[in-house]
């Protein structure tokens, strides 16, 4: 039997050179049995290197290095059972809110079906004989399959060490720690190490030709272990029978208390809401009948929970003013999800399709992806843990990279290259336009003639080919959230930050897998900004404006927008976009929907016919009359996944569910299932008495937009907001661009400074910062005008300005003299208050900049004088005086 048991992933940063992909690569090509991948107290790599190495054929070991002090032990799951308790020890030693990581107790507590290897060379190297024998005893308490693992490196220490090792009673296997792909590999180690440590190892370096931390054949393995040390691991891979099952998904509880199941209690919010929205809806059959079929198919695939919760969150959330989005991907295309105010996109107004969310025919998870005003997106996530656990709530890992151009400036750090040589790398790399290496060198002349032109530079692209892509850091998903009906670490890894948040080490793709569901609670500024500009609305003119009545088919919305004025309207502030817009001039709401589906690389070469049909200056043409329904509101032209949904039911007769299994086949280009649907698509076409030719004719049709239509309902939710904020940029000018400003302070200057542009080109006055008028943000004062803000000013920082603001409340500052004097207790600088007056803050004392500059000097004599009771009462001091 072949196979490596010891062997460390990337997921051990800057640890080793080995992805999950080259150890499976390497497996196959030495045509292994087995594997074992043992990183050290982490598993993030555990469930994708099982998946693969079963896709492979090869058997996958999965176990865990654990640091006991002085000493390492691996463990290896036998079973299910044996994964759990090593879930259990990695969460346990990933958990930061305690200050100790493991102890034996957790050991005893979690050592059910696990082989216990102990790394013989990395344990003992430094140990007497006593502590050795003792060590092994108190693991025999442990473990009932106990090992030593016997490593080889060429030094005398060792062959002493194994000497007296293979003296005792205990089995020993053959278990090199294998962290690089080949000897030439090895000193890729050294880098990693020293990029970890911030330091510089030299060109000219030496090469460890004494270790075996890399794969090696059979014959090198006899070499270096005897027969029945490499025999044994026969014995632990037979022990080892750890098999996955696709796990049912692990809904959370809603925790209704309504004393009736989920199902007729999500049935009755349903037919609620439904009133809710619109008394005649309850008495109208397409709504009524559309209901009750989506509640039939949530019911049917065992989301009614689901649903419940995601209703829950986001009514805690417009409980509590948080602005929540009108919708986000196919999830609009739900009729429960708009009645339970989940989203705000009526799907029967818009011919979205429930189908293409969820379907019986394909069965996936639900998706409802939600925007949240971006600045108290923590307290929907919050909420959520409070409601069902915090050790049932989580974030989800994701994996810092070392990218291409990362990889080139710490490999050449680490052999010496100075800044000069390293910038210079780096900007020729950049010119390819690449993201990766081996593009860069082909794409890039004047990159590849200089890492051709000296041993050093390819020296450097070497070793940056070898580290790119490893993880590099753990992060956290800015958006994904699972939400579990048991404790999480009873079901996968987890880490737990110093604040007892959890995170969970599988990445989103593998979450399925073991049953749990991915929620995407995203925050998105836009809705931040609409926030603000209603409360400033309020504040100045006394108008509780409801964003989600406004008529999104107001002629003033599409005036501004077909005028290119767009700057700080959420999708439509890009160039490309202004000049889309300019051409295709769009004049109601499915216009703007139609530009942000057709505003993507790919159908962005219909844009031009799509504008001309729509000027009029191009014939609309159909394959068959029958098509003018679906696509008139595109002027002929297939934009939206949906349209082709409903030409496969309206031409041959398919459901919508078996329609968007067509969809998803063209899209990805899956042959099989396309010829088959294809046979069904015209011969139902026939049977609804067209042509042969014209079915295979549409048929074609769709295929070709197939991959280029986009997610109508998407499209729709994001054009909502889009036509919202302009909206509030048509009729509340200076408050749109005040809150539009104030969501860039310490952002892009260039951003910023198109932001005053349009100003002023829009007739908003931006007034001069004012120690009496301005806040800490931009401020509008009516609509035509904005209070610079104290904050953007360079050189004064948030805390002053907080102080100036606050004083101003108490008061307004008289003149000079009283501002400097009122400010003196917060130890205002005479540099900040030269800033303040550059910036025109105290031009309302009307003197002019220079004056003020002046008069400075004498006046801070005078403030020397006094000082402040802790009653903050003003005092002067006379003994100064007197002087």
């Amino acid at each position: 039997m072949n196979g490596e048991l010891c062997v460390k992933s990337g997921y051990n940063f800057l640890s080793s050179t080995l992805k999950i992909d080259d150890i499976i690569a390497i497996g196959k090509e030495h045509h292994f049995d087995f594997i074992g991948l043992i990183d050290k107290e982490v598993m993030y790599g555990s469930l994708e290197f099982y998946k693969k190495c079963m896709a492979s054929g090869i058997k996958p070991i999965i176990g865990l290095e654990i640091q006991l002090g002085d000493y390492l032990i691996c463990l290896i799951a036998k079973n299910k059972q044996g994964y759990h308790d090593l879930v259990k020890l990695t969460s346990i030693i990933n958990d930061k809110t305690k200050e100790t990581k493991i102890n034996e107790t957790d050991l005893k507590m979690y050592n059910k079906d696990l082989v216990c290897i102990i790394p013989a060379y990395r344990s003992f190297k430094d140990k007497t004989k006593e502590e050795i024998n003792s060590f092994i005893e108190s693991l025999k308490s442990i473990y009932q399959s106990l090992y030593l693992g016997m490593e080889f490196y060429e030094n005398d220490d060792l062959h002493r060490l194994n000497a007296y090792l293979r003296s005792l009673d205990i089995k020993r296997v053959a278990f090199n720690n294998i962290n690089c792909k080949d000897k030439f590999d090895r000193d890729n180690i050294e880098v990693l190490k020293a990029i970890d440590e911030n330091k510089i190892i030299g060109f000219n370096r030496s090469r460890d030709n004494l270790t075996y931390s890399h794969f090696t054949d059979n014959i090198t393995t006899k070499n270096l272990f005897p027969y029945e040390e490499i025999k044994c691991r026969e014995e632990i891979v037979n022990l080892c029978n750890l098999k996955f099952d696709k796990e049912p998904l692990k809904i959370a509880d809603y925790h209704n208390t309504a004393g009736v199941s989920d199902e007729v209690y999500l049935k009755k919010l349903a037919f609620k809401g439904l009133e809710k929205r619109n008394k005649d809806f309850v008495n109208n059959k397409q709504y009524v009948s559309r209901l009750n079929y989506e509640l039939s198919v949530i019911h049917k695939m065992g989301f009614d929970s689901y649903f419940l919760v995601v209703y829950d969150y986001v009514k805690f959330a417009k409980n509590n003013g948080i602005q929540v989005g009108p919708g986000r991907g196919s999830a609009a295309g739900s009729l429960v999800s708009y009645v339970l105010g989940i989203t705000n996109v009526d799907p029967i107004e818009y011919n979205l399709l429930f189908e293409r969310f969820l379907n019986e025919e394909r069965v996936t998870m639900p998706d409802i992806d939600l925007d949240f005003q971006d600045n108290r997106r923590d307290e929907v996530v919050e909420y959520l843990r409070e409601k069902y656990g915090h050790k049932k709530v989580a974030n989800i890992v994701t994996f810092s990279t070392l990218a291409a151009r990362q990889a080139l400036r710490d490999s050449a750090k680490v052999i010496g290259l100075g800044k000069k040589d390293i910038d210079t790398l780096a900007r020729l790399a950049s010119k390819s336009g690449s993201h990766y290496l081996d593009e860069m060198y082909e794409l890039s002349k004047d990159f590849r003639e200089l890492i051709d032109s000296e041993v050093k530079y390819k020296e450097v692209f070497r070793i940056a080919k070898s580290i790119e892509g490893l993880p590099r850091q753990t992060s956290v998903h800015a958006a994904g959230v699972v939400i579990a009906e048991n404790d999480l670490s009873e079901i996968l890894p987890v880490n737990q930050d110093r604040y007892g948040n959890i995170i969970v080490q599988y990445d989103m793709n593998h979450l399925e897998d073991v049953g749990l569901l991915k929620m995407d609670i995203l925050g998105l500024k836009n809705l931040t900004i609409i926030d603000d500009c209603l409360k400033e609305i309020k504040r100045i003119f006394d108008i509780d404006l409801n964003i989600n009545k406004i008529n999104l088919e107001d002629e003033n919305i599409y005036k501004l927008i077909s005028s290119g004025n767009t700057s700080g309207i959420f999708q439509l502030e890009s160039e490309g976009m202004k000049k889309t817009i300019k051409q295709v001039k769009p004049t109601q709401f499915i216009d703007l929907s139609s530009i942000l589906a057709l505003y993507r690389p790919g159908p962005r070469e219909f844009i031009e016919e799509f504008s001309l049909r729509k000027q009029g200056q191009m014939k609309i043409e159909y394959v068959d009359e029958s098509l003018r329904e679906i696509l008139e509101p595109t002027y002929g032209i297939i934009v939206y996944q949906e349209q082709i949904l409903q030409i496969a039911q309206l031409f041959a007769g398919f459901s919508l569910a078996k329609a968007d299994i067509l969809r998803r086949a063209m899209s990805k280009k899956n042959k099989e299932t396309m010829l088959k649907m294809e046979r069904d698509f015209i011969s139902g076409a026939i049977a609804n008495n067209y042509s042969e030719a014209t079915a295979r004719e549409v048929f074609n049709l769709i295929s070709k937009f197939a991959s280029y239509g986009f997610n109508k309902a998407h499209s729709v939710s994001y054009a909502i907001i889009s036509a919202q904020m302009a909206y509030l940029k048509y009729y509340y000018p200076s408050i749109f661009f005040a809150c539009v400003m104030n969501s860039f302070v310490g952002g892009s200057d260039s951003k910023f400074n198109e932001y005053v542009r349009e100003c002023k080109s829009n007739n908003i006055n931006l007034l001069l910062p004012s120690v009496n008028h301005s806040d800490i943000v931009f401020k509008a004062v009516d609509k035509h005008n904005i209070y610079y803000s104290l904050a953007h000013i360079k050189g004064i920082n948030s805390l002053l300005v907080r102080e100036i603001v606050r004083e101003a409340s108490k008061g307004k500052f008289e003149s000079y003299e009283d501002f400097l004097i009122r400010m003196s207790k917060y130890k205002l600088s005479k540099a900040q208050t030269f800033t303040l007056i550059d910036a025109g803050a105290l031009d309302e004392f009307n003197y002019n900049r220079a004056t003020l500059k002046h008069n400075y000097d004498n006046l801070e004599k005078y403030l020397k004088l006094i000082s402040y009771e802790e009653d903050n009462q003003m005092k002067f001091d006379f003994d100064i005086i007197a002087k």
